[in-house]
């Protein structure tokens, strides 16, 4: 019964949006129908796959789409079809249950940037910021619901290191040594500035999402036991994968990567040193080697000694215009403290640092805030900053209290993830539109929020690794 009812509404809604959108109508019935073959097979099963195949889509974003068509990517046909396929078939929703608190900043955040779009002075820019705070809570609600066993994380984290991977050697053959960029990165449109981007547009992206997906890139590969050559053989490929990026965060000349690579692999080492000690060893042996090959190539290394300086030392000028927009989002908040409507800040800021010009509506006028949580106070003041911190409170807590509960690398990735979000959310422009760091965000979510049912799956998967080990040992 429920489901004819959700069937009805849907078919009500299509109809009414024919009327205005023939061809998104179209795009929708198309992809009811592919939904309906799937009728048969199991809910938990089907609606994790397509929940899969969304987020590789949206990974990839505009560059999985047809040649003019960029706005209308695969990721924004492949949600709306799981969420059809979904909305038909759930029988049961235990969401609201698991993670209740951190739902409700959301829904707190979320709520009121809807209702900002009542006072918003640019409410075409708001609406656009209400899509990405639908695609934000997508992910996370999602990634609750599905990715609530250890099997499941895995599958899910090895398809994003597949994608990582791709990237990182990307970004290293052509884009740092061949110099051919993709379409929609910064430097394929500028003829200066050539620094690495990888599929994102600006450099502080991308050094951030280095870093990101390295931790999630090492959830398949440090939580599945192994000994001997195994073991070795893992130390290479981890060892290999973190000086690469190494590499690739120098080359971006990125404060806020380079400071989350630090804290990562400090926290990452000071946590699983007694189990991972090989690790540091070979990482202290490959530095020295490399340093023992190009000791007859100094300028070589006062070259990366002078990018590294230059990422710290050569960016005043940047450090300035941040303080500054500070200080106006500070006093504007003092004046309205209500907000100014989401998404508005992108406008704001533009006009504060380029001035109001004679340009089109909907030309390219924007300019982040470079600060996640002082933009969505600026945009939709007490409440929305409310909401906002009560979903990074509790995920920030939660975080640390697993990590401290156990040495298991698993435990680690949500306060690892968390350093990457916090710098992003400082060093990049906005991040309200980038995927790939609410895909690792809702991850981290996800393991917190089942963290009872995944560390009683690891301990069952200790316990029988040590049985066919010690077996092994006595035959």
């Amino acid at each position: 019964m429920k489901s004819n009812i959700n069937v009805a509404f849907l078919a009500a809604g299509v109809i009414l949006l024919g009327m205005f959108q023939p061809l998104f109508a179209g795009l929708i019935l198309g992809v009811w129908g592919v939904s309906l073959i799937l009728h048969r097979w199991p809910l938990e099963m089907s609606g994790f796959s397509w929940y899969l195949l969304s987020v590789q889509a949206a990974f990839w974003g505009p560059y999985l789409a047809l040649p003019g068509w960029e706005p209308l990517f695969l990721f924004r046909l492949m949600m709306p079809l799981h969420l059809i396929y979904f909305l038909c078939h759930q029988k049961h929703m235990q969401l609201i249950h698991q993670g209740k608190i951190p739902l409700i900043g959301l829904g707190i955040w979320v709520g009121t940037s809807v209702l900002s779009l009542s006072w918003s002075d640019f409410p075409h820019t708001t609406l656009l910021a209400l899509y990405y705070e639908f695609e934000i809570s997508y992910f996370i609600c999602f990634s609750i619901y599905y990715l609530n066993t250890l099997d499941r994380v895995r599958r899910f984290a090895h398809y994003l290191g597949l994608n990582y991977f791709i990237i990182l050697s990307y970004s290293l053959i052509f884009e740092y040594i061949l110099g051919q960029h993709l379409r929609f990165s910064k430097a394929y449109a500028s003829s200066y500035d050539m620094r690495p981007t990888g599929m994102l547009v600006n450099t502080n992206d991308f050094a951030v999402f280095l870093v990101l997906y390295y931790v999630i890139w090492l959830i398949p590969q440090l939580t599945r036991i192994g000994r001997g050559k195994n073991q070795r053989l893992l130390s290479l490929k981890v060892t290999s994968i973190w000086l690469t990026l190494f590499f690739l965060i120098i080359q971006t000349s990125s404060r806020s990567g380079f400071v989350a690579l630090v804290l990562v692999t400090l926290v990452l080492m000071g946590h699983i040193v007694s189990l991972k000690m090989r690790l540091i060893t070979l990482l202290l042996a490959s530095c020295v080697a490399i340093l023992q090959l190009v000791r007859g190539h100094l300028s070589m290394i006062s070259l990366l000694l002078l990018k590294l300086q230059n990422t710290f030392m050569g960016k005043m000028n940047s450090t300035h215009e941040r303080m500054r927009i500070y200080r106006y989002a500070f006093f504007a908040i003092l004046e309205k403290p209500y907000g100014y409507g989401a998404g508005s800040s992108l406008r704001h800021v533009y006009y504060l640092l380029k001035g109001y010009m004679n340009l089109p509506e909907f030309n390219q006028q924007s300019m982040g805030m470079h600060n996640f949580v002082l933009a969505v106070f600026f945009e939709t003041g007490v409440l929305g900053v409310l909401g906002i911190s009560l979903l990074l409170a509790y995920y920030t807590y939660q975080a640390i209290k697993l990590m401290q509960s156990t040495t298991d690398y698993l435990a680690s990735v949500p306060c690892l993830i968390l350093i990457c979000f916090f710098s992003a959310s400082v060093g990049s422009s906005s991040i309200l539109e980038m995927r790939t760091l609410w895909i690792a965000f809702s991850l981290g979510l996800a393991l917190l929020m089942n963290q009872q049912t995944i560390k009683s799956e690891i301990s069952h998967e200790k316990n029988v690794n040590a049985v066919l080990f010690s077996d092994a040992k006595s035959d």
